[in-house]
C-alpha cells in the first residue's frame, strides 16, 4: 500500500474530536464522548448534517452490539464521514504539520 503513489495520494488523516470542535463552530464541547451525555451532546451536532442521525445510529448500534463497539466509536465514525463529505463539496480543509510527509511519504496532515 505504501509503495503505491495512487494510493497514497488519496489517504487522509483526520481526528473526529477536532472535527466535532469544526462542526460546532469551534466551540469545545463540554461532555467526555464515553458519557452518555457526551454522546447526546455529538449526536445533537451531528443532526444539524444528517437528518436521521439518532435513528441510524441506535439501529447500527442495535444491530451490531455482540460485536463489542462502542457507541463513542460509532459516533466518532460518523463525525469523520460527515467531514470528509464536506471535503468533497468544498475542498480539502487541513491542518498542515511538520515535517510534510513521514518516513513513508504520506503527507503529515489533518482534514477536517
Amino acid at each position: 500500500i505504501y509503495n503505491n503513489p495512487q494510493v497514497i495520494s488519496k489517504l487522509r488523516e483526520s481526528h473526529p474530536e477536532y472535527c466535532f470542535y469544526k462542526l460546532n463552530k469551534d466551540n469545545p464541547l463540554h461532555y467526555s464522548k464515553k458519557l452518555s451525555i457526551g454522546i447526546e451532546e455529538r449526536l445533537s451536532i451531528l443532526k444539524k448534517f444528517v437528518s436521521d442521525v439518532e435513528d441510524s445510529f441506535n439501529k447500527f448500534y442495535k444491530n451490531n452490539i455482540h460485536k463489542g463497539l462502542k457507541k463513542n466509536d460509532i459516533i466518532d465514525s460518523i463525525a469523520l464521514y460527515v467531514c470528509a463529505d464536506k471535503w468533497e463539496k468544498n475542498g480539502g480543509r487541513c491542518i498542515t504539520q511538520s515535517p510534510s510527509k513521514d518516513h513513508r511519504g504520506i503527507p503529515c496532515q489533518i482534514y477536517y
